[in-house]
């Protein structure tokens, strides 16, 4: 019955695959002010069609690759990952997460940002970008 775990201020450096397989009742995750620095392909890999919070903030991230939030897309409603080091995203790195109402992307190295990126967001409320290196905008990202 768990429903939100706290990994914060901790020394984590990866996440194994499957960690989260069993827990379908999961709500939240949290993960600020460790040491991550790569996502693997679907990480959380979960039975849980309830997980809708996942905090990043102040990790080691560089990438966000495509298919890392794969299991949870139809269930994840807001995701953190500020104060990263992220510089880029794959392509569909955020494909098919049509639930998603809240992306924090603030505090990062992002210096331009892929079309169609933020395509299948179409229940996006709040889109945070601020103190990163964006030069320009294009039309359609």
């Amino acid at each position: 019955n768990l429903t939100k775990i706290n990994f914060d201020d901790n020394r984590l450096l990866k996440l194994e695959p499957n960690l989260f397989k069993k827990l379908i009742n999961l709500e939240l995750l949290t993960f600020k002010n460790n040491f991550i620095s790569y996502l693997e392909e679907d990480f959380i890999n979960s039975d849980s069609s309830r997980l809708e919070t996942i905090e990043f903030g102040i990790n080691s991230l560089e990438i966000i690759k495509n298919n890392t939030f794969k299991s949870i897309r139809n269930s994840l409603l807001s995701l953190s990952l500020e104060n990263n080091q992220i510089k880029d995203f794959e392509i569909n790195s955020f494909e098919k997460l049509s639930m998603l109402r809240s992306l924090i992307l603030s505090f990062n190295q992002i210096s331009f940002l892929r079309l169609g990126l933020f395509n299948d967001l179409t229940n996006l409320i709040y889109l945070n970008l601020e103190e990163n290196n964006l030069e320009q905008i294009k039309y359609n990202t």
